[in-house]
């Protein structure tokens, strides 16, 4: 019995299809897994104090292309700012050299640039934690 050649190409296909449909119903029926993951990213960057330079803007192809600014804290520190999921448009804005600023308790970060200050209220889409 001889095999049709593009069954192969049918069954990826369906495999594919399959896998995209269930993705989707993961979302839709479960939001909150994705929600969970964004509010805890939120309550993260709220916990942090922050004054210091952007020394190093970059993705972060291996952690599902991150958008990441390495921030050099007046302490010593350096703090990994990721702002995967951020609708403020911090990342595009933000360069090397650029001051930041961002109270304790907070999600508004001040981008320091040329004695310019421009604020980004950082929004990952968690409705519980978007108070300012």
């Amino acid at each position: 019995m001889k095999k049709e050649p593009n069954s192969n190409l049918k069954f990826y296909v369906i495999v594919g299809i399959l896998s995209l449909v269930f993705i989707t119903l993961v979302r839709y029926f479960f939001p909150n897994m994705v929600k969970s993951s964004l509010c805890g990213k939120e309550q993260e960057l709220k916990d942090v104090y922050l004054k210091g330079v952007v020394t190093l803007k970059y993705i972060d192809k291996p952690n599902h292309a991150a958008e990441v600014l390495l921030v050099h804290h007046l302490n010593g520190l350096e703090y990994k700012l990721y702002l995967a999921g951020d609708s403020s448009s911090l990342f595009n804005y933000a360069a090397v050299g650029d001051s930041i600023y961002k109270e304790l308790g907070s999600m508004k970060v001040e981008v320091n640039r040329d004695g310019k200050v421009k604020p980004f209220i950082v929004a990952y889409g968690c409705e519980e934690f978007t108070t300012f």
